[in-house]
């Protein structure tokens, strides 16, 4: 590569075109983004983002490039592997590479308009200041029994709550924390929360279960597998599979320290799925499927790309789950 073009990246663009786009970097740009990275570009009259897929090998006038707008994110979005996953469905199913790139990738992160994907937040109450004795209490609320109870509600709280939940047990007009705000008695800010419409499910309760003969015999033949092994466990519903990869997880996940996928044939079996899962590995588990809002899709995926969720559940899209180190996908009913 020449010093001319030093800084030109190839660029796939969710656009019906069987090619990829040369760029150069913007003059505010603090460093080059590594393969994988989420860009902002410009193409013909609007604004697009992209996923950059390497240096670019450019026999033209690099002068007569576009720049790069911007890079949202602080990491690659896509690793290496998706990356290599996208070209072979792009040549596969003949796609263009963009387009496959854009099916790897959650909804919420492919709008040029919103680089930086929102993220719920709740406000969060904690106190600041400790009033030990009621002499204290008794000068600091003598004209404000709100303010005291409102402060000693959080004191049995733990010292912090949610807004939400503070509104739930007293009633107290938005003037009386401002007050106790500006006393120095309490900090209100905003915390992240994740979008998980699964989480308030009761779930069920694991039944304690001896393996068969016959699931001791899978599990054996699973375990001792090699990395690109397929198996097929073959069975009826009812007969037990899910034990077996409920029990593969465990060791998959719980012994190895890998991730894992479980891949279910519909989106209406989710939840029932879900539910199995969690009752074993808990909040563990993120669901990716389509029928979830753009919110929290992005939040599952961002939970998984952080490493804070070990295994993804869901429909076909949850093959694309952003997992490093992956020791099993599950393919139910394939």
């Amino acid at each position: 590569m020449t010093a001319d073009q030093a800084g030109l990246l190839e660029v796939a663009l969710p656009v019906p075109l069987f090619q990829t786009f040369t760029y150069k970097l913007g003059t505010a740009a603090s460093r080059i983004p590594e393969a994988g990275s989420r860009v902002v570009v410009p193409f013909r009259n609007r604004k697009e983002i992209g996923i950059v897929l390497g240096p670019a090998a450019y026999d033209g006038d690099p002068r007569k490039l576009k720049r790069i707008i911007e890079i949202p994110d602080d990491y690659p979005a896509l690793s290496d592997g998706m990356i290599a996953l996208c070209r072979w469905m792009a040549d596969y199913y003949v796609v263009p590479i963009g387009l496959a790139v854009r099916a790897a990738l959650p909804a919420a992160m492919s709008g040029a308009a919103y680089p930086r994907p929102s993220r719920k937040t709740h406000r969060v109450v904690r106190l600041r200041e400790d009033l030990p004795t009621l002499t204290h209490r008794e000068k600091a609320f003598a004209r404000a029994p709100q303010q005291r109870a409102v402060f000693e509600l959080l004191e049995s709280l733990g010292g912090s709550s949610t807004l939400e939940h503070l509104l739930e047990r007293l009633a107290f007009s938005p003037s009386v924390l401002k007050a106790l705000e500006v006393r120095g008695l309490i900090a209100i800010h905003a915390e992240e929360v994740e979008r998980d419409p699964f989480a308030l499910r009761t779930g069920i309760a694991q039944a304690s279960h001896n393996p068969t003969a016959h699931q001791l015999q899978a599990l054996a033949k699973l375990e001792n597998g090699d990395p690109g092994d397929v198996f097929l466990l073959p069975g009826i519903t009812g007969s037990g599979k899910t034990l077996v990869y409920i029990e593969l997880l465990r060791k998959v996940v719980d012994q190895r320290g890998q991730t894992a996928i479980v891949l279910v044939p519909e989106i209406a079996l989710t939840p029932q799925t879900v539910d199995r899962f969690r009752a074993v590995f808990g909040d563990r588990i993120a669901v990716l499927h389509s029928a979830l809002s753009d919110g929290e899709r992005y939040d599952a995926w961002l939970a998984l790309k952080r490493g804070e969720k070990r295994i993804a559940v869901g429909a076909r899209s949850a093959i694309f789950a952003p997992l490093s180190d992956v020791g099993a996908i599950i393919v139910d009913e394939e």
